[in-house]
């Protein structure tokens, strides 16, 4: 039996574009409107971005939080990802445990999951995570959960996932679905790197 932490946006639900619309309405920031630019952008961590972007990272809690606020008004455009809900479905019909951590809100996250019928799923949803510091809150949810970290598999799309999960020495599953290209992904060594949803059932 494993413990599955999942990341939310970009790794269950397919909100990339989404998220890059309200932070253009957030910070009306030209080069959010160049998808070539953006795309560019996904071979770099969050702090590159938000450097390209000149956001200094005093602004990031209260874009965060207006971000939140946006989302929620139009959760209902977002889609999950293509198998995503069969691949939850096995890892708990499998016996895994399964949970979330997200810098979304935690309303935003149970309203989803109950639109596909997958709340009931997952042990615990950890949501208003801030975006820096991620590996303090993944302590935070395998010491809340008693967790063996030898059994613990992060799932998450982005660079910092990657390094989150190697400092609190858990292992990673990078999906390349996301935020990040699979090349960015993959010079940061992630234990599994995952081209498509249901490859996340291979996992030994």
């Amino acid at each position: 039996m494993k413990n599955y932490i999942f990341d939310f946006d970009g790794t269950i639900a397919d909100s990339f574009w989404l998220i890059i619309d309200i932070a253009h309405n957030l910070t009306d920031h030209p080069k959010l409107l160049n998808k070539q630019m953006i795309n560019k952008l996904k071979n770099h961590s969050l702090s590159y971005l938000t450097l390209e972007l000149g956001i200094p990272k005093y602004k990031w809690p209260l874009l965060l939080h207006k971000g939140r606020k946006q989302m929620k008004q139009r959760l209902f455009e977002i889609e999950i990802i293509p198998n995503m809900d069969l691949v939850i479905k096995n890892l708990f019909d499998h016996k895994h445990k399964l949970y979330i951590l997200s810098n979304n809100s935690t309303q935003n996250l149970k309203q989803f999951l109950s639109r596909y019928d997958l709340l009931q799923y997952f042990n615990k949803v950890y949501g208003n995570v801030g975006l820096l510091g991620k590996a303090r809150y993944l302590d935070k949810v395998i010491k809340d959960n008693q967790l063996q970290r030898g059994e613990v598999v992060y799932v998450g799309d982005e660079i910092r996932d990657i390094v989150a999960s190697q400092k609190v020495q858990i292992k990673i599953a990078a999906v390349t679905w996301g935020f990040n290209s699979r090349s960015a992904l993959k010079k940061h060594h992630p234990d599994y790197l995952i081209n498509n949803p249901l490859d996340l059932l291979k996992i030994e």
